[in-house]
């Protein structure tokens, strides 16, 4: 598992190597403070919420967690495995 913190990651060739060993990338959601990028490069999926408006200090609305219950369902039905976590965030 593998969560960024620079674009430089989301790249051709890291995201390749990625794909080919079968590494989780994790979604790391916080606005603007780590790179976002919904890519699956495993049979699981991971996703850390950390708060969409100020990191760490913001919740989440309902229309934007009903969205991603929407993605969630999606992926399921795909074959993925989905791990979501909050965290640090109100």
């Amino acid at each position: 598992m593998l969560e960024i913190r620079h674009p430089s990651w989301l790249e051709k060739d890291p995201l390749e190597l990625l794909r080919f060993y079968s590494i989780r990338f994790v979604m790391s959601h916080s606005k603007d403070r780590f790179p976002y990028a919904e890519l699956i490069t495993s049979k699981h999926i991971y996703l850390r919420f950390h708060g969409p408006g100020a990191l760490y200090a913001s919740d989440y609305s309902e229309q934007m967690l009903k969205i991603y219950a929407r993605k969630f369902l999606h992926w399921q039905k795909t074959g993925h495995e989905i791990w979501a976590f909050f965290n640090n965030d109100i």
